[in-house]
């Protein structure tokens, strides 16, 4: 979990990840020129649920997206027009680099911080 956000970082549970495969099917059916909002996988998971799932919402369909790839089950791309399946190395390496570079923005909010709280001698 992380800290402050306890509740939307908890572990995935035995219930949601019935919405793995699922969620890899309809990810799996277009190619990068046909991406899914999360809003329309939202829709498309709980409209096409035998009740068998979980019904999921935005925060739930990024839980699912970090387990599938922390597993390495598949390659999802992301981009701000959407998410993908891609089975390309050169499409896969640049997910990688979006990825790192985003951590280390992050990394560096968090180093700003710290010199604020050294600088004033928090």
């Amino acid at each position: 979990m992380v800290t402050n956000f306890e509740f939307h970082t908890k572990d995935i549970s035995i219930e949601d990840l019935k919405n793995v495969d699922p969620l890899i099917d309809i990810l799996s059916k277009p190619n990068k020129e046909t991406k899914f909002l999360t809003p329309k996988l939202v829709v498309l998971l709980n409209v096409y649920n035998d009740d068998d799932r979980p019904k999921v919402n935005g925060r739930k369909i990024r839980k699912l997206v970090n387990y599938i790839r922390t597993k390495g089950i598949s390659p999802i791309i992301a981009t701000s027009g959407g998410y993908y399946i891609s089975k390309d190395p050169k499409e896969i390496k640049k997910q990688i680099v979006s990825l790192i570079e985003r951590a280390s923005s992050i990394n560096s909010c968090a180093d700003g911080l710290l010199k604020y709280l050294v600088d004033n001698k928090l």
